[in-house]
C-alpha cells in the first residue's frame, strides 16, 4: 500500500510498503519492505490534476481548448470554441486551421507551431484574429500553445488554450486612440505642459516642454523635476510648486531662471495624487513691460519738471496720465492726490470749469486740434488765464482712444504783455514828443535800438546798430573815457551810468551831449540790457561857456 509520511526536515515522501510473513532462525516474523516512489506519486497527482484541468477545460463555457495536427487540421475542439466559432462550421473535426483565421496571422501562427515542435513542454503565446459575423471585422482570440505527446512520448500535434480578447483589444485600441487623441491635444498647446507626482516626478509632458528643457520627451518621463529644469532648485517654482501640492490650492506666478535668461508664466492647478502645470514663455511681454515702465519714468521725468499742466483722458474722461500739477489739481476737489482713473470733472468741480472744458473735451476726441486760452477770472481756480493745448490720441488703425491735454498759467504773463504794451505806448509818446535819442542795449549782442531822435537830432537814418557804430561817433579824445566809464558801470553793478562827451553829427560837426541809462540784470545780477537817452547838450555848454567867460572878464575888470 502507499502510505504518506513526514521527514524529520519537515518534508513529506510517500513511500510503496510491503509485508508478508518469513522464518527467521527457526521463529515466525514479518518482512516489511518500503520503497520511496514519492516522485511517482507527485507525477501521477500533476497527471490527475492535468486530466481534471483538461476535463475542465472541455466543458468550459468561456475557455476554448484545441488540439491541431501538424497537418494543420483540427483534432478536437471544446464545447466554447465549437460556439463562439460556430458561424464559421458547425463542427471543426478534419477542417483546416486557415478556415479559422486571418490571412495575414497564418504565417504567424505556422511559427508558433514550430516554435514549440523545437522547444517541447514550452510555451508559446500569441494573439490571432479569426472571422466575425460582420465584413471585415475580426475576432481577437489569445492563445498559449504547447506540443502534446502520444502514448509512446512522441510529439503528436499542438494543444492550445485560449480566450475571446475581443473586448481587451477594443479597450486596448480606444486607449491607443486617447493616447494618440492626448498626444495630440498636448502638443497644440502653446505652453510648455507637465504632470508631477506628489514627490515633483514627471508623470506626463508636451513636445513644447521637451523643446523648452532641450530633452526629447521620452527622456523627460519619470524624471524629477529638478532633473529636467536646470537651476530649479534656485528659482520660484520650487517653492511655489510643492506648496501648491501640500495646500491642494491653484497658484500663478512669474518666476525668472537665469538658466534660460527667460521669464515664465507658471499656473499649477493641483489634483490628489499631484500637479498640472503650463509654463508659458513671457520674455518678450516682460521685455516690452520694462520698457514701458521705463518709457513712463522718464515721461514722468520730462513732465514733471515744468509747473504746466500735463494731462491725457480716454473716451470716458477718465485720467490716463497726469503730472505733479495735475494731480496736485486733483487733490483739491478729492481730498486726496489724483491719480490714474480718476475723473477729469471730480463731483466738487465748479461749474463753470466743467462748462469751459468740457465742450474742448468733447472736440478733442471727435478729432480736433485744440488752441484756445480760458479766462478763469471768475473763477476760484489756479489761474486767471490759461494757454489751453488739446490733440486726439489715435490707435495705430487711427481710431480715436483719448485726448492729449496740456495747460499753461499765462497770468503773469499776460500781465506783463499789458504791462508792456502800455510801456511801448509811453515809449513811443515820448519818442515822439522829444528831440533826446532813446537807445536800447542788448549788453548779449551788443546791438543797439534807436529812436526817431537818433535822426531828428543827430541826422543818421538809422534804428539799429552795433556797439562800434556808435563809439566810432564818440570825439577821439572823449571815447577812451566814455567808453571806460559805460563798462566799470556795468561790471561794478552800477545801476545807472551817465557821462558827458561829444558825438559827431551825420553832417560831421561835433555835438556836445550828455548820455543816461539805466542797467537791467537777471536773477543772477548778471547785466542783459540797457536802456537810455542821448540829449544834445550843445547850446546849454556853449552858454555854460560863455557865462564862464563873462564871469571871468568881470572879474578881472573888477579887479583892474
Amino acid at each position: 500500500q502507499t502510505e504518506e509520511h513526514r521527514t524529520a526536515k519537515d518534508t513529506t515522501i510517500f513511500v510503496d510498503a510491503k509485508a508478508g510473513p518469513i522464518s527467521f532462525k527457526g521463529r515466525k516474523a514479518t518482512l516489511v519492505s518500503l520503497r520511496d516512489i514519492t516522485e511517482k506519486e507527485e507525477l501521477h497527482n500533476a497527471l490527475r490534476q492535468r486530466e481534471r484541468l483538461l476535463d475542465a477545460l472541455t466543458i468550459s463555457d468561456s475557455t476554448f481548448l484545441i488540439r491541431v495536427t501538424f497537418d494543420g487540421i483540427y483534432a478536437f475542439t471544446n464545447k466554447a470554441f465549437n460556439k463562439r466559432f460556430s458561424h464559421i462550421a458547425s463542427s471543426f473535426e478534419g477542417v483546416h486551421i486557415s478556415k479559422t483565421l486571418h490571412p495575414e496571422d497564418i504565417e504567424k501562427c505556422i511559427k508558433a507551431v514550430e516554435f514549440c515542435i523545437e522547444h517541447p513542454g514550452s510555451i508559446k503565446a500569441i494573439d490571432l484574429r479569426s472571422p466575425s459575423l460582420v465584413e471585415n471585422e475580426w475576432i481577437h482570440t489569445s492563445w498559449e500553445l504547447m506540443t502534446t505527446l502520444d502514448e509512446k512520448g512522441n510529439i503528436s500535434g499542438v494543444q492550445g488554450v485560449g480566450m475571446d480578447s475581443s473586448a481587451i483589444e477594443k479597450f486596448r485600441g480606444e486607449g491607443q486612440k486617447s493616447k494618440a487623441q492626448l498626444e495630440v491635444i498636448l502638443d497644440s498647446v502653446i505652453d510648455g505642459f507637465f504632470m508631477v507626482d506628489q514627490n515633483l516626478h514627471v508623470e506626463l509632458a508636451n513636445s513644447v516642454f521637451a523643446k523648452l528643457v532641450g530633452k526629447k520627451l521620452e527622456d523627460i518621463q519619470n524624471q524629477h523635476l529638478s532633473e529636467d529644469l536646470p537651476n530649479f532648485n534656485h528659482t520660484r517654482s520650487s517653492v511655489e510648486l510643492p506648496k501648491a501640492i501640500k495646500e491642494q490650492r491653484s497658484n500663478s506666478f512669474e518666476a525668472y531662471n537665469p538658466y534660460f535668461d527667460k521669464w515664465f508664466f507658471v499656473s499649477a492647478y493641483p489634483y490628489p495624487n499631484g500637479l498640472t502645470v503650463f509654463y508659458r514663455d513671457i520674455t518678450e511681454n516682460k521685455k516690452q513691460e520694462l520698457e514701458i515702465k521705463k518709457n513712463e519714468a522718464n515721461l514722468r521725468s520730462v513732465i514733471n519738471t515744468t509747473r504746466d499742466f500735463i494731462w491725457s483722458i480716454d473716451n470716458h474722461y477718465r485720467i490716463l496720465v497726469a503730472n505733479n500739477s495735475i494731480i496736485d489739481l486733483l487733490a483739491k476737489y478729492l481730498d486726496r492726490p489724483g491719480k490714474a482713473g480718476d475723473h477729469a470733472f471730480p463731483e466738487s468741480v465748479e461749474p463753470e470749469i466743467r462748462e469751459l472744458f468740457a465742450p474742448l473735451y468733447a472736440r478733442a476726441l471727435r478729432g480736433e486740434n485744440i488752441q484756445t486760452v480760458l479766462d478763469l477770472s471768475n473763477s476760484n481756480t489756479v489761474a486767471n488765464r490759461l494757454d489751453i493745448r488739446m490733440s486726439p490720441i489715435r490707435d495705430e488703425t487711427n481710431s480715436i482712444l483719448g485726448a492729449a491735454c496740456f495747460a499753461r498759467d499765462i497770468s503773469k504773463s499776460e500781465e506783463q504783455r499789458v504791462a508792456l504794451e502800455k510801456a511801448v505806448e509811453r515809449y513811443t509818446i515820448l519818442s515822439e514828443v522829444t528831440m533826446d535819442a532813446i537807445w536800447d542795449l542788448d549788453l548779449k549782442t551788443n546791438q543797439i535800438e534807436w529812436s526817431e531822435g537818433i535822426q531828428k537830432t543827430f541826422g543818421y537814418d538809422v534804428t539799429t546798430t552795433d556797439l562800434d557804430w556808435w563809439s566810432d561817433r564818440v570825439h577821439k579824445d572823449d571815447r577812451t573815457k566814455t567808453v571806460n566809464s559805460l563798462d566799470e558801470s556795468i561790471k561794478r553793478g552800477n545801476r545807472s551810468w551817465h557821462c558827458e562827451y561829444r558825438f559827431r553829427h551825420a553832417e560831421g560837426h561835433y555835438l556836445w551831449v550828455i548820455d543816461r541809462g539805466i542797467v537791467n540784470r537777471d536773477e543772477n545780477n548778471a547785466p542783459t540790457r540797457m536802456l537810455g537817452s542821448l540829449q544834445d547838450i550843445n547850446l546849454l555848454k556853449e552858454t555854460r561857456d560863455e557865462i564862464e567867460n563873462l564871469s571871468h572878464i568881470a572879474k578881472h575888470t573888477s579887479t583892474g
